[in-house]
């Protein structure tokens, strides 16, 4: 039996609702990179359809992959589980506020008042919506009609049927118009509160329903989640046009379902299927990104990291300050928080800029030590060792060659990509592939080999502490200007952020094992520095303030004879050049009343430990 082959096509939904297609291909790497094109550019609910054309009626061997991750229907049969949806009703209208019991089957409404009467459900399953949920719970939407009880069978029991029995008010049991129901029968007694209340005849439903899984029930298709393999990986939504549901049913379906899996092996369409046209919709995820807040980021990173499948490495990006240093101490103190974050194969690894100060390059050292004796491959990389380019083997080599500089009125951090990232992004590479055994093609087929093997990405540890949520932020708002194989290869991961550790608690924890607090890091040039830490540097490392007004002249002297007009001739902090920067942040006066340049070297120094690293970067 040979196997269909199929078109697979890019769609999205557009700004005014339309359905329309992006592009589309026979081959399904093509179009998974079609896919990612799309979710680069915002498309909203972009997703692989893949249409197959033939006749008849739907396969065995489809209805066989598919009832599996159908646990609320039948495949191939005529029974819905359930019969009945009850849910309070908030839509506006004569039946705000009440309860709504919806026949499955006879597609009809009853609304009940909560003040005047019980219900009794039996046989019940609780469904939920959880990534509208979500969006609620993080404020983000108002309402929406996302919960619901799935029954079959409901009992309605007015409040005016109550029961009592009081021998002080009368000798025997009573209703509400006081007459003797000793002995009487009740198909149900229902309490509330100290209440009893008794069902009345002829107000049980008992309706039977079907679900129908012809072909022309099949027309919208069903949606399963496909991973970057190609494989069916959980099930994100199923779209089935069922009998009884219009449009709006089909989202709700959708969420109903969301995070059930799926059979990991793809759907295969046997050459002799004769049905009608139908769609296999596939969705690798849902591009609806969630609007992120300092508020809710935690729990969205979590929910993200959940979602994918442990990784066998993990590589804790080190920038030798305290945040890294806190994760590198719980990763060895903490048994839970390694089986958390870094489960299998750990490793440690940090690039040097070539101006880091000396107490980092100490610290480094001395994290390099604690790692050996715990087992833990640690690597520093150094410009010798090939990672770094020939244009960037440390900070000043590439601003001296060119005269030029790098500058907060630019806002790119050129520094942090060409002497951290890449770097370090070589070395991961590598590693993974000495540690498992992969040739080193320098491309894309080792992480797949990896990716095929273990069945996961290689997870990247960054080191963002609480109150830093819009670092994250920024990181995760940017990803699809990563390059392609660290989107499709790599997970991002911040602790720090989800177990709530400030820099203040990252240091306590520090001090519990470290003989000192480590202090925070950055580049001695870096140009996102506070003023009081460019009163400390001046202090401390005056060759470096000196050579960094060198630079900057030579910059803007560059610039000035290329006809540059001064007011568009920007130093490293912008207009105001480094002496005049200098010299301001010295007559700054704090809150207290305090110049700035009257710091002694203990105040500015608690400030550099309070403050931490330079923060406005994203990775």
């Amino acid at each position: 039996m040979s196997e269909f082959s199929p078109t697979y096509q890019v769609y999205y939904y557009d700004q005014s609702g339309e359905y329309s297609k992006y592009k589309q291909s026979d081959d399904k790497e093509t179009a998974l990179d079609y896919l990612a094109e799309a979710k680069g550019m915002n498309f909203k609910e972009a997703h692989i359809q893949l249409s197959f054309k033939k006749g008849g009626s739907v396969p065995d061997s489809i209805l066989a992959s598919i009832s599996p991750v159908l646990p609320i229907f039948k495949a191939g049969g005529k029974t819905a589980k359930y019969k009945f949806k009850v849910r309070f009703h908030l839509g506006r209208g004569e039946n705000y506020m009440k309860w709504k019991i919806e026949d499955v089957e006879n597609k009809t409404d009853k609304f009940y008042d909560p003040e005047k009467v019980n219900l009794v459900l039996s046989d019940c399953k609780l469904t939920n919506q959880p990534t509208t949920a979500n969006k609620i719970f993080t404020g983000q939407m108002n309402k929406a009609p996302i919960a619901y009880v799935q029954c079959n069978e409901v009992s309605v029991i007015e409040k005016d049927d109550q029961i009592r029995y009081n021998p002080r008010v009368a000798p025997n049991w009573i209703n509400k118009e006081q007459d003797n129901i000793d002995n009487t029968s009740y198909d149900q007694v229902v309490s509330e509160g100290r209440s009893l209340f008794a069902e009345k005849d002829g107000n049980k439903f008992e309706i039977g329903g079907f679900i129908d899984l012809s072909p022309q029930s099949l027309n919208n298709g069903f949606n399963v989640t496909f991973n970057d393999g190609g494989k069916i990986d959980t099930l994100n939504s199923l779209k089935i046009a069922l009998k009884y549901a219009d449009e709006k049913d089909i989202y709700s379906l959708q969420n109903q379902i969301d995070k059930l899996e799926a059979p990991n092996k793809e759907i295969k369409v046997p050459e002799e299927y004769t049905g009608n046209t139908s769609q296999l919709l596939l969705f690798t995820e849902v591009t609806d990104i969630p609007i992120l807040t300092p508020e809710n980021v935690a729990y969205q990173i979590r929910l993200d990291r959940e979602k994918e499948a442990e990784p066998k490495l993990t590589m804790l990006s080190f920038g030798g300050g305290q945040d890294s240093y806190c994760i590198l101490y719980k990763m060895i103190k903490d048994k839970e928080f390694r089986k958390r974050y870094a489960p299998n194969d750990f490793f440690v690894c940090m690039s040097d800029t070539g101006n880091e100060f000396p107490y980092t390059y100490k610290a480094v050292k001395e994290a390099k030590k604690l790692c050996e004796e715990n087992g833990i491959h640690f690597k520093f990389l150094k410009p010798d060792d090939g990672y770094h380019t020939p244009a960037w083997p440390n900070l000043t080599f590439n601003l001296k060659k060119n005269d030029t500089i790098l500058s907060a009125s630019m806002g790119v951090k050129a520094c942090t990509a060409n002497l951290k990232i890449s770097p370090v992004d070589k070395y991961m590479y590598e590693y993974m592939c000495d540690l498992y055994g992969y040739p080193k093609t320098y491309g894309k087929a080792d992480l797949k080999l990896y990716e095929k093997e273990f069945k996961t990405k290689v997870r990247v540890i960054i080191g963002f502490a609480k109150d830093e949520e819009m670092r994250v932020i920024k990181t995760i708002q940017n990803m699809n200007k990563l390059a392609k194989w660290k989107q499709k290869h790599v997970q991002f991961c911040f602790p720090l952020i989800e177990e709530g550790i400030t820099r203040q608690l990252a240091q306590d924890i520090i001090g519990k094992y470290h003989e000192y607090i480590v202090p925070p890091s950055n580049c001695m040039l870096c140009f996102y520095q506070g003023d009081q830490e460019l009163i400390w540097l001046e202090r401390n490392h005056p060759e470096q303030i000196t050579e960094w007004i060198k630079l900057e002249k030579a910059k803007v002297d560059k610039s000035r004879n290329a006809g540059v007009p001064d007011n568009k001739n920007k130093g490293v902090f912008g207009a105001l050049l480094l002496p005049a920067k200098l010299e301001a942040a010295k007559n700054k006066i704090d809150k207290q009343g305090v110049k700035l340049g009257d710091y002694t070297d203990e105040q500015l120094w608690e400030y550099k430990m309070s403050h931490g690293h330079c923060v406005k970067s994203n990775f």
